[in-house]
């Protein structure tokens, strides 16, 4: 897990893990916007550019998203094959 405590934002907290299978589970919880949508797209690019089959981010526990989040999520959504075979299934639970 990475714990990120920007100004006088709330923390926003996230884990990405590699399972055998091709999935990786993106779980974030707090607010997640622009101040920090950066350092969760960094910690999540590796994964992707090891082309998993799935990509699934569990957004059980998040309040807040703003447009930047919306557009990483889309990014990771349209990522070209060659680059990342990952599917993006975003989950309550």
């Amino acid at each position: 897990m990475v714990d990120l405590n920007v100004g006088n934002t709330p923390n926003m907290t996230f884990g990405v893990d590699k399972a055998d299978g091709g999935t990786v589970t993106v779980t974030v919880s707090g607010e997640l916007d622009i101040t920090k949508v950066d350092a969760l797209a960094a910690a999540v690019a590796p994964a992707l550019e090891r082309g998993p089959e799935r990509l699934i981010v569990g957004l059980r526990d998040l309040s807040f998203v703003d447009s930047s989040a919306i557009a990483l999520w889309v990014h990771w959504a349209s990522c070209p094959p060659s680059r990342c075979a990952a599917s993006l299934r975003s989950c309550a639970g």
